[in-house]
């Protein structure tokens, strides 16, 4: 069979071309145009500062809400996270600004996965993974992860001996960042206020240790720093609580220590009764309570009653023979109260107690005090499991 010659083929692949065209531009013109919805449809962006982070180590998340190419504000955002292949939990329910972003913080514990999505739940960004590591994180990294939370840097960095641990810490026009050994840690936002009127890390407390926590019971805030914690609650009686001492129960002792001079407003009807749904004496309810609300969870046993209170923490092996800050001291031959201690003297403890009298007494109202106590009152103590 003869071959066709190529001239006369470019004459037959041209009209062949150009009736593909023409059926295509009549196909597409009888297509109905996308729906107006589609290019008005909100798109959520999420990502984070860091792909990775240290225990105690805050962080932050970043939400972008777009429509036809162009940032949204006032979307009303939730911020969900689970751990493995659980369930999914709030971090943050939040409303973007004017530049259609907002941005979330939370200290996980594991590495967590983080999605966004619009509160209708009509819009969901994608996933993402924060993974947990123990690597070391210098000032330097940190800040560069951070520049945007912790602003511009006042002065150079400061390098001093703070507590028994060297201390590299530097100013920031929004922060303080401090490089303690081979972590690094930040402090923040309403914190930060605090922090700086306790005389920073050059005051008492010293440098801090992890970074602010936040999203607590009531909506508070707390960190713990060298010596003591700073706990922050707007709904407290005392707004701004600082509790000192080389332990890690002091953000439960600052916790405590804001509701001081509360009252139950009815015989057994007390907020902390009523947070855990009992009506029963809340001595030991109060203390559970304040683990709770410092971000320390069970670490002072939740009990409905005194009695079961006690087995609990017989059981879990916390009993202790000698007072000390943070640990919880029994009182009474067989023993009918719990309480906090605070500080420790030669022959008595100082201490923060619920479901008391004015002094100390059954008196009505009761209500939570700082009293003194003889060490011969005590019948055993009992140390938080942290």
């Amino acid at each position: 069979m003869p071959s066709t010659s190529w001239p006369r083929l470019v004459p037959r692949l041209a009209l062949t071309l150009a009736t593909t065209g023409l059926v295509l531009a009549v196909a597409a013109a009888l297509l109905p145009p996308p729906p107006a919805s589609a290019a008005r449809a909100t798109a959520l962006k999420l990502s984070s500062t860091a792909a990775d982070f240290r225990s105690g180590e805050e962080v932050f998340l970043r939400v972008e809400a777009r429509r036809g190419g162009r940032a949204i504000a006032k979307v009303k955002i939730r911020v969900l996270s689970r751990t493995g292949n659980g369930s999914w939990r709030e971090v943050a329910r939040k409303t973007t600004g004017s530049g259609g972003t907002v941005v979330v913080s939370d200290r996980p514990s594991r590495t967590t996965t983080y999605r966004a999505v619009t509160v209708e739940r009509k819009v969901g960004s994608r996933s993402i993974k924060v993974a947990r590591t123990t690597r070391a994180r210098t000032l330097a990294q940190r800040q560069e992860a951070l520049a945007q939370v912790t602003g511009r840097a006042r002065g150079a960095a400061v390098t001093t001996r703070r507590l028994g641990s060297q201390v590299v810490y530097q100013r920031h026009a929004r922060a303080v960042v401090a490089q303690v050994g081979s972590s690094t840690w930040l402090v923040r936002g309403r914190m930060l206020k605090a922090y700086l009127r306790k005389g920073g890390v050059e005051g008492r407390l010293g440098a801090p240790v992890v970074d602010m926590r936040c999203g607590l019971l009531e909506g508070a805030c707390v960190q713990r720093f060298q010596n003591g914690a700073i706990y922050l609650n707007n709904k407290a009686r005392k707004k701004v609580a600082v509790a000192y001492g080389r332990t890690k129960a002091t953000p439960i002792l600052a916790a405590a220590l804001s509701q001081r001079g509360y009252r139950e407003p009815t015989y057994r009807g007390s907020k902390y009764g009523k947070w855990v749904g009992s009506k029963q004496p809340w001595c030991g309810i109060f203390l559970a309570w304040a683990s709770h609300a410092s971000g320390s969870g069970d670490a002072i046993p939740r009990a409905k009653s005194f009695p079961a209170m006690i087995s609990k923490v017989r059981a879990r092996g916390q009993v202790r023979s000698a007072p000390k800050v943070g640990r919880i001291a029994f009182i009474g031959s067989t023993p009918h109260h719990a309480v906090l201690i605070l500080a420790v003297r030669q022959n008595t403890i100082v201490t923060l107690e619920g479901n008391v009298g004015t002094r100390g007494g059954a008196g009505h109202p009761r209500g939570v005090r700082k009293l003194v106590r003889p060490l011969s009152s005590v019948k055993f103590y009992a140390e938080p499991r942290l």
